[in-house]
């Protein structure tokens, strides 16, 4: 019982702290959309690539996958996937980039976590040298989310802070699948990628 109660902690503390978290300047993150109101950086990018890690999609993997690039608003808008995870009540992770390259501005949860009605609680915020996301169907509703096949848990969005490449890596041990059993479930491979902005 203290593993599933410290792993429920862990999920809503990612999910949870994302108003309060501080990046090194001293700004808290937050979930929601990005704005043109909300950059900045002074950057404008001509460009935004990204390529995910190769070999995604196999069973047991949850991965980053593009869904597009904008740069009228500096973002770029990737999917977080899962294939052969029978089994979904929540997923939350930290993920590692170079913050002088992107920063992560919003998550959302896809239309499969509130499937049967459900309310999602999701969110994500930007930590300076990294960020944390989490998306999690409300604990009063039942069911879980099935990815047998290739299934969209949610949505990240970046905005490009300068340019650069950078990685987008999942810290493995800081990044969970919860079943509806407030269980861990075992993820084969954590797989982010590649951005490149100029």
């Amino acid at each position: 019982m203290d593993k599933r109660i410290t792993m429920v902690l862990a999920l809503l503390a990612l999910m949870f702290c994302f108003a309060g978290c501080k990046n090194d300047d001293g700004n808290g993150g937050g979930g929601g959309s990005a704005s043109d109101d909300d950059d900045d950086s002074g950057f404008d990018a001509t460009s935004i690539e990204f390529t995910p890690a190769s070999g995604g999609g196999a069973a047991g993997d949850v991965w980053l996958e593009l869904i597009e690039v904008d740069l009228d608003t500096n973002t770029v808008q990737l999917a977080v996937k899962a294939r052969g995870i029978a089994t979904i009540f929540g997923l939350a992770g930290e993920l590692m980039y170079d913050a002088g390259v992107v920063s992560l501005q919003s998550g959302e949860a896809s239309a499969a976590m509130s499937a049967g009605g459900a309310s999602v609680l999701a969110g994500a915020a930007d930590r300076g040298a990294g960020g944390a996301f989490g998306f999690a169907r409300e604990r009063a509703q039942s069911g879980t989310v099935s990815a047998n096949d290739a299934t969209q848990i949610g949505t990240l969005t970046f905005r490009a802070t300068g340019a650069g490449e950078t990685e987008i890596a999942f810290n493995d041990e800081r990044s969970h699948v919860l079943d509806d059993g407030l269980e861990t479930v075992e993820v084969t491979r954590w797989l982010g990628g590649t951005v490149v902005v100029e």
